[in-house]
């Protein structure tokens, strides 16, 4: 049985028609769930992008502020080409290292119960690919193996029962939701491998 967080800092109200704020809840309790059953957060490619925004960001910010216009023409060149090279960079390492995950999910390996299984076996990596579209009550969230992508859940949610009338999270009804799809995950994922 998933174990839960437990319920310690009541959430603030959310616009429940800003579908930005409710994902983004949604996803930090998701994190937090799975980390308390055995898995983390693996950050290396969020990391990388992060760094390479910020690359793109200094080109910018040269660009606008350092560099004036006839006397550093190059200079502000080089600037926009740096610009649109990083936020490109940074396109390709979503696209290539995330593969359209939300996050990526590793064995929390320091856990006694995680220490027999293997880096080959099909839910020490997981994408987790999280998805709620504007104006839908269906958050969607499907869980691939990274190591071998035919181990693959998919689930959805309604989020008029995780969200009061108020704006308010209910905690309670997302344990109860997620735990239930969390059993199914790992039944799927816990089957004999080729």
């Amino acid at each position: 049985m998933p174990q839960t967080v437990p319920y310690t800092t009541k959430k603030p109200r959310i616009n429940l028609a800003n579908f930005f704020s409710i994902k983004k809840v949604l996803d930090d309790e998701l994190l937090e769930f799975i980390a308390v059953n055995g898995y983390k957060e693996h950050h290396l490619f969020t990391d990388i992008r992060n760094v390479v925004i910020i690359l793109s960001i200094i080109c910018g910010c040269l660009a606008q502020f350092y560099f004036k216009f006839p006397d550093n023409f190059w200079g502000i060149f080089g600037c926009i080409v740096g610009y649109g090279f990083f936020t490109l960079l940074a396109h390709c390492v979503e696209y290539f290292g995330m593969n359209g995950n939300t996050h990526i999910i590793i064995l929390d390996s320091s856990l006694k119960e995680n220490e027999k299984i293997s880096k080959q076996h099909q839910k020490y990596s997981v994408g987790v690919k999280s998805d709620l579209k504007s104006y839908e009550t269906q958050w969607n969230i499907t869980f691939t193996s990274r190591i071998q992508p035919k181990y693959q859940y998919r689930c959805s949610i309604d989020i008029r029962q995780i969200f009061d009338v108020n704006g308010e999270f209910v905690k309670r009804n997302y344990d109860k939701m997620l735990s239930k799809e969390f059993v199914q995950f790992l039944k799927v994922f816990n089957s004999k491998t080729d």
